[in-house]
């Protein structure tokens, strides 16, 4: 056993950090690389080289732990929060001003003012905000993978390079719902005399809609973590989610509601009336958004956590498989 060991000594992967024989391994000057994280490695080598995973300030285990994905997501977003915040602002304090003017000065009740408020946050998120969006998902992709501090020019171009195919990814993900949805409607309408199914139609859709949301959840990073956006982001995301459907939707749930008590207050002291303007209300929605950028960054390391589960997955069902011919 000890003679096997010294002719197959086990070698960390410099790209994921697990511990492998050598003879499993590809050899890449003095590192050792796992062969499916292959073009991980070689992209991350282009984009400015890869740092030894003992010399990262935070070991990035894949261990599919919320403690491990939110303390890398946290060690990720503090270094990178200048660049984000900065990008971030300039966008959306011009965006938030104008939506808000404009809700601001709609003739009508409150309810129509906060409808098309709404109905232009959802617009501007897709259309521009997508460009804020893929930059912190490129930027924390590359950064969980060992890459050096991303500059504010470089934030930017990060985002200008995965805006189509996540804005086409965006668009496709809605479409599919909508074409989800209908079905409901109609049914929904056509047994409206009869509550008690109404009613059954609604919790169906409700919970198939929650289903599908946590499945193509992940299209986002996918789209720019293979560079393919649309419809194989979506299955790329259906197939990293497959037998953790309750621990992603768990994970998110909890992250993301944490994120929204934090953000909330922010939002409800438009309320005061001497704060019911739309300046202030626009700056104090930006504020909040700030906020909920963690959530991004949290949402690509959970992503980065499943897609190398399944490639550590898919190399030990071959390894029992060359056992059981053997």
């Amino acid at each position: 056993m000890d003679n096997l060991q010294q002719e197959d000594p086990l070698e960390k992967c410099a790209f994921s950090g697990e511990e492998r024989p050598r003879s499993k391994m590809l050899q890449y000057g003095e590192k050792f690389i796992a062969p499916e994280f292959k073009e991980q490695f070689v992209q991350l080598l282009s984009e400015g080289g890869v740092k030894n995973p003992d010399d990262l300030d935070c070991e990035f285990v894949t261990s599919l732990f919320l403690s491990d994905i939110l303390r890398q997501s946290l060690v990720i977003w503090k270094a990178q929060w200048k660049e984000i915040l900065l990008m971030f602002v300039m966008i959306w304090i011009p965006l938030e001003l104008a939506a808000e003017y404009i809700a601001y000065n709609i003739e009508g009740d409150d309810w129509a003012s906060i409808g098309t408020g709404v109905r232009l946050e959802n617009n501007m998120e897709i259309w521009i905000g997508s460009l804020v969006t893929g930059a912190i998902i490129a930027l924390t992709g590359k950064r969980w993978r060992g890459g050096g501090q991303v500059s504010f020019s470089g934030t930017w171009s990060l985002g200008m390079t995965h805006y189509g195919r996540l804005l086409g990814t965006k668009i496709i993900f809605g479409l599919a719902f909508i074409l989800v949805l209908i079905p409901f409607v109609i049914l929904y309408f056509v047994l409206l005399e009869y509550w008690m199914a109404t009613v059954g139609i609604a919790i169906i859709g409700f919970l198939f809609l929650c289903f599908l949301f946590v499945r193509f959840g992940l299209s986002d990073p996918a789209a720019i973590g293979r560079k393919e956006g649309g419809i194989p982001a979506l299955q790329a995301s259906w197939n990293v989610t497959k037998g953790h459907f309750w621990r992603v939707a768990g994970f998110q749930l909890f992250v993301f509601s944490v994120l929204i008590v934090l953000s909330a207050p922010f939002y409800l002291l438009t309320m005061i009336p001497f704060l019911d303007h739309f300046v202030i209300s626009a700056l104090l929605a930006v504020v909040s958004g700030v906020i909920l950028t963690f959530g991004t960054v949290e949402t690509t390391v959970l992503y980065e956590h499943l897609v190398a589960n399944c490639h550590e997955g898919s190399e030990k069902n071959r390894d029992s498989k060359v056992s059981s011919k053997l």
